[in-house]
C-alpha cells in the first residue's frame, strides 16, 4: 500500500487527475477502500465530474477515519457548482462544527487543503 500511496500522491501533486482516477479505479477493483475512494472523488472534482466526486465521497461521512475530511471535501465540491446549494453547504458546515476528527481524519483533511492551496474555493473551508 505504501507504493500505491506514493504513486497516487505523485499523480495528485502533479495534477494528473485522469491518471489518478484510473489508478484509483484499478485499485478499487481489488476491493472497497475508503482512502482510495476519497482521493478518487477528489480527482473527479478536479476534472469537473462533480456528481462522480460526490458519489465517491458522500458515503465516507459514515466511516470513522473520514467523517471530518469527507465533509471538507463535500463542502469544496458543492462550492464548485455554478449555482451551489447554500442549504446543503450550511448543513455541511453545521456538521463540521459538531464532528470531531481523529488523527487519521485530520491527516486526510490536511492533505486535501495542501492540494487546494491555490484554489479560490479553498476559502470556503
Amino acid at each position: 500500500m505504501e507504493k500505491f500511496n506514493a504513486e497516487l500522491h505523485y499523480y495528485l501533486r502533479e495534477q494528473l487527475w485522469h491518471t489518478a482516477i484510473t489508478f484509483c479505479s484499478e485499485e478499487l477493483e481489488k476491493g472497497r477502500d475508503p482512502y482510495v475512494s476519497f482521493w478518487r472523488g477528489f480527482a473527479h472534482s478536479k476534472e469537473g465530474s462533480l456528481i462522480e466526486a460526490i458519489r465517491d465521497i458522500e458515503p465516507l461521512q459514515n466511516v470513522e477515519d473520514y467523517k471530518f475530511s469527507s465533509l471538507y471535501a463535500l463542502l469544496y465540491i458543492h462550492g464548485l457548482y455554478n449555482n451551489p446549494d447554500e442549504t446543503k453547504m450550511e448543513q455541511i458546515r453545521m456538521q463540521l462544527d459538531v464532528d470531531t476528527a481523529n488523527r487519521n481524519d485530520c491527516i486526510n483533511a490536511m492533505r486535501l487543503c495542501i492540494y487546494l492551496k491555490d484554489e479560490e474555493q479553498y476559502s470556503l473551508l
